[in-house]
């Protein structure tokens, strides 16, 4: 991934699993943080090695850094001001500056935690570092002493960059800690930290006991000021001015409570904030609880309780814009553009929880997106992908250091409005762990019974959630959550066909790559032939995610032989494109025409697409054993021995030997064996395979089927019909046999691939049987 950078010149802990403010005042960190605000809010902080340095060049950085959010509170205007708050979330190395003007940009690698592996060693040096914390915050005199306890429920990498946030570090240290992936390392390093400040507040406290007890004048003037200081603030809490405030001049608490006024509260709720004001008020500037109330009384009102965007429910235009944006995808538009029917008819803000579902690059974020423009709402986008802490959604307690709202109050604060549109992005990759099912926890954000007084854990007050319309997102129904799927109306989003990519590929992908490398169609042609022979030859998806990156490829080669001036104008045909593109990635098995006994053609389905897959059957003569391979799941060994079985079960109507089972070892093999397979809907193909291997008739290799066979010779209903035929034609098959259960699916297929193909509607293997056996 690429992300701007704001080089750190120092002075700022900047280890994850902090909220930091920043300063910003250098050009290049201005705009890097407004294109960071732009897009998802994601920054690159790395550290500078000469602080003097004014603009920093690869060599003037650590090639590690930390990846972090701008939480922009009033817009990003504070930054205008020299600050901004950022919430500091993984270590990341550098993999290549891709550019410097006007800002920094890099790759970079999210890099993980090396897992622990001696927990004895562990578990003592865990509790050898929270001693060392309770000692060092009781000799610092903490009010209240330490709480140790709030760091025991983390793993120890996260545990120790926590606890790097309570200490004061130097430069060095932080990069230090920043550099460390080795857990029990860092958890050493702090150890020694503690014990080094530990020392520090001895010495600072000998040094105070002195001068306290010293009876010279610089002493007393020290304490007369504080005195002074102290009478000042109670003359300003009862209304008059200290001589020495400028007029007009307001305390951060005075704008809290100025801000108070301007939300709508509950009494309960504005008492709760207005005793967390006077906290903040009483606290002295250097407790490090200061900045913690800070922090909240700053999340809380960055939310947007009363902004609303002005919504426009026209069905015309969101028609207009998912034709403009979209190519293709006639069922899901018609989907979505119902809902948005009756959304204008009945003026409710309540709307319907929509599950786009389907593989990736298929366009289900940018539908999102579109529908997001048309509806004059402002758009957000969560990604649920690896999420297993319920945190994530309804936020941290305040008790834990460096805690932070949860994913949909923050989304909401970035939006400004309590009424946009919100993408839950891969809703079904979420798992549960010890720290709570996520799950669990969007079922209260999903629900419009309940998430009009949705409370995160942070900010701990009701937000009203019922007027944000939700659009959630799934590569794989099956592996969505029961409950979260009753929740939620399914649209499925299918695979291209080679004519849409093409499609989508003139009208969309090269407009845009050429508009972001500073090309036009003047001096760069990409015929389709070539678009093509990139579709077959170097992707492999049922989206256009991994064609959009060749085709970026392509122009920039192109721009890079323009700006060399080797020539004026680049012109790509499928007969030149290894020279640009390299040599062809990938090269699909075609259907061998050659008819062979024991030999049949299935289809499969995966997240790529559909392909053929072939079947082989071989007979020998043994005892009955039965072998099968090619890296198959359980369910597909099952298909296998249902086959088995169904053959023994009507060998006599089939024209097999009765005894086959006793006398014969039969082998199952499919073919690319290294490739995982797995379903019920082989179970055809193998019927087919293994009848024809025991009868001796020979197979149309050129018929492709699929369906789930029964014990009784039933073909069921499968999956994946369309993509299973795009992937069979484009192979070479000729007729395609399909259950009758899936003939509604016919009509998915694009039209130009129906017009080529035969299909055939079959209910029993015996159909099947009819249609592939050569007599």
């Amino acid at each position: 991934m690429k992300y701007p950078v704001i080089p750190i010149r120092g002075g700022i802990n900047i280890v994850p699993h902090g909220i930091k403010q920043i300063g910003i005042g250098r050009a290049i960190s201005l705009s890097a943080a407004k294109a960071a605000s732009d897009s998802d809010g994601m920054v690159v902080l790395l550290m500078q090695r000469d602080y003097a340095v004014d603009t920093p060049r690869a060599e003037d950085m650590y090639k590690r850094g930390v990846l972090a959010r701008i939480m922009s509170f009033e817009e990003i205007q504070s930054v205008s001001e020299g600050k901004t708050r950022v919430k500091i979330i993984s270590r990341v190395d550098i993999k290549e500056i891709t550019q410097f003007e006007p800002y920094m940009e890099v790759e970079v690698d999210v890099v993980e935690d090396i897992p622990v592996v001696d927990f004895d060693r562990e578990k003592v040096l865990r509790n050898m570092v929270l001693k060392a914390y309770d000692d060092y915050m009781e000799n610092k005199g903490n009010e209240g002493g330490s709480n140790s306890r709030m760091f025991f429920d983390f793993s120890s990498g996260e545990m120790a960059d926590r606890l790097a946030h309570t200490i004061r570090l130097s430069n060095f240290a932080i990069q230090s800690m920043i550099n460390e992936s080795d857990q029990l390392e860092r958890l050493k390093m702090i150890l020694a930290f503690l014990e080094d400040e530990h020392n520090k507040e001895n010495i600072k406290r000998d040094i105070e006991n002195e001068v306290k007890n010293s009876e010279n004048i610089r002493s007393k003037r020290y304490h007369l000021q504080r005195e002074l200081d102290i009478i000042t603030k109670m003359l300003g809490e009862t209304g008059e001015e200290a001589s020495d405030i400028e007029e007009g001049e307001k305390t951060e608490a005075e704008k809290y409570r100025e801000k108070l006024k301007t939300i709508s509260l509950s009494k309960e709720y504005e008492e709760k904030i207005l005793k967390e004001i006077k906290r903040f008020e009483s606290i002295s500037f250097d407790n490090i609880e200061k900045d913690k109330i800070r922090t909240y009384l700053d999340f809380v009102f960055a939310l947007p309780w009363q902004e609303k965007s002005e919504l426009e429910i026209d069905v015309k235009k969101s028609e207009k814009k998912l034709n403009a944006d979209h190519y293709g995808l006639d069922k899901v538009k018609e989907r979505i553009l119902e809902y948005v029917s009756v959304m204008k008819l009945t003026d409710s803000v309540r709307t319907p929880i929509i599950c786009l579902v389907g593989p990736p690059g298929t366009g289900k974020t940018s539908v999102a997106k579109s529908l997001a423009e048309a509806l004059g709402r402002e758009f957000q986008r969560i990604s649920l992908g690896g999420v297993h802490d319920e945190s994530v959604i309804r936020g941290h307690r305040r008790t834990y250091v460096g805690s932070v709202p949860g994913r949909i109050i923050d989304a909401l604060i970035r939006a400004k409005v309590k009424n946009p549109l919100i993408l839950l992005d891969e809703i079904e990759k979420m798992s549960a762990s010890g720290n709570g099912d996520p799950a669990a926890a969007l079922l209260e954000v999903l629900d419009p019974e309940q998430n009009s007084k949705f409370t995160d854990a942070f900010i701990d007050i009701p937000f009203d959630l019922s007027e944000v319309m939700f659009i959630t997102t799934a590569n794989y129904e099956n592996y969505i959550p029961g409950p979260l799927r009753d929740r939620m109306e399914i649209i499925e989003i299918q695979g291209y066909s080679p004519n849409e990519k093409l499609e989508i590929a003139k009208k969309f992908l090269i407009p845009k790559q050429l508009k972001l490398h500073g090309l036009s169609n003047k001096n760069f042609k990409l015929n389709d032939g070539a678009i093509n022979s990139l579709i077959e030859h170097y992707t492999a998806e049922a989206g256009v995610r991994n064609l959009e990156r060749e085709i970026g490829g392509l122009v920039r080669k192109a721009a890079r032989k323009i700006a060399d001036q080797e020539t004026d104008k680049v012109s790509i045909t499928a007969k030149n494109i290894e020279e640009y593109a390299g040599k062809k990635k990938r090269t699909h098995d075609r259907i061998d025409s050659k008819k062979e006994i024991g030999v049949a053609t299935g289809m499969g389905w995966s997240p790529i697409g559909g392909s053929s897959l072939t079947v082989e059957v071989s007979i020998s003569n043994g005892s009955g054993k039965v072998e099968l391979t090619g890296s198959l799941g359980d369910v597909m060994k099952e298909s296998a021995k249902i086959a088995i079985s169904h053959a023994r079960a009507n060998a006599k109507k089939y024209g097999i030997d009765e005894s086959f089972y006793e006398n014969k070892d039969i082998h199952i093999h499919w073919t690319n064996g290294a490739q995982p397979k797995d379903g019920p809907s082989a179970g055809v193909t193998m019927s087919v395979a293994l009848i024809s291997a025991l009868t001796s008739t020979p197979v149309d290799k050129t018929v492709a089927m699929t369906g789930e066979v029964t014990l009784r010779g039933k073909i069921t209903a499968i999956g994946g019909v369309k993509e299973k035929v795009l992937g069979a034609h484009r192979d070479g098959a000729k007729k395609i046999l399909i259950p009758k259960d899936n003939e509604r699916d016919i009509e998915d297929i694009p039209e130009d691939i129906r017009e080529k193909l035969e299909f055939v509607i079959i209910e029993t293997v015996s159909d099947a049987l009819r249609e592939a056996l050569v007599k």
